[in-house]
């Protein structure tokens, strides 16, 4: 009985834990919220002098719905047209689906509106952002929990 009892107890704290961040390159702050239903993880970055960042989001369990990427507004500070963000799930499958490829440096850009979402994720997030130039952005995934039954 012990046993499925810290079973239990391990699946409540993994059902409960919310995405942390652990930075390779570059600067990357999370934040996250939470509405009802809906969650919602920013991801607030900044880009090293090669124009990278590299982190991994910990603890991510959640039915994407939509991602939004949105490059910042000053100019100095905006990244460089073309840049490339990727977010892989630990199967190596980007759940972008290759969408965030060759960005716009002035407009944000939306991922949900087609077939590609919603995806399961189920654990860690690699984050890589590549051309980019000394930059910042914010990328928001949001997200539910799959339903419990």
């Amino acid at each position: 009985m012990t046993k499925i009892w810290v079973c239990v107890l391990a699946l409540l704290s993994v059902a409960a834990a919310e995405p942390n961040i652990d930075v390779t390159t570059g600067t990357v702050v999370l934040a996250n919220r939470v509405k009802d239903d809906i969650h919602m993880s920013a991801i607030g970055w900044e880009s090293n002098t090669s124009g990278t960042v590299t982190a991994k989001i910990t603890d991510f369990y959640g039915l994407t719905s939509r991602i939004v990427i949105v490059p910042d507004d000053e100019p100095t500070s905006a990244p460089a047209d073309s840049y490339d963000v990727t977010l892989k799930d630990a199967d190596g499958v980007d759940i972008l689906d290759a969408m965030g490829a060759d960005l716009s440096s002035v407009s944000l850009t939306t991922i949900g509106t087609t077939w590609t979402l919603p995806f399961l994720v189920f654990g860690d997030l690699d984050l890589e952002i590549l051309n980019a130039d000394v930059s910042r952005g914010l990328i928001r995934v949001y997200y539910t929990l799959p339903s419990k039954r």
